[in-house]
């Protein structure tokens, strides 16, 4: 879509956006009131599946959203991303967490292993940015 292609373009280089002609601050803008909706709409969800609320709810999910962007290719850099890739990177995620807790694993280990894959995505991520800078 149009929004979405301008998205990929601000998130990739806002200057070059900008001169493009491309609105930076009204896409800016929309980005963030999409992603407040959606953030809005994920804390009802959970506090419903809880049946109560409270102030730390959702906290634990950070390092696991992050890790699912990142395992899924989208670049920590900005503008490259798939929503396809982000739903491999979940599926992907949630099959060695849970993988590894029916093997009965200490939930300590579990965290250390998303973090293994968390920091082996991100160096992956690094050397793809640095080889297409070299080209």
């Amino acid at each position: 879509t149009p929004l979405g292609r301008s998205l990929f373009v601000v998130g990739g280089n806002a200057k070059c956006a900008r001169v493009s002609g491309i609105n930076v601050d009204k896409i800016r803008i929309i980005a963030f009131t999409i992603s407040g909706l959606m953030s809005g709409l994920a804390g009802l969800m959970l506090s419903s599946k809880m049946g109560s609320i409270n102030s730390v709810f959702g906290s634990s999910y950070s390092m696991d959203i992050i890790a699912a962007a990142v395992i899924g290719g989208t670049s920590l850099a900005g503008g490259i991303g798939k929503v396809s890739g982000v739903l491999g990177g979940v599926l992907l995620l949630n099959f060695v967490q849970v993988g590894l807790q029916v093997f009965g694993m200490d939930s300590y280990y579990v965290q250390a292993a998303t973090g293994l894959i968390i920091l082996l995505a991100v160096l992956i991520d690094s050397f793809r940015i640095r080889l297409a800078n070299k080209e």
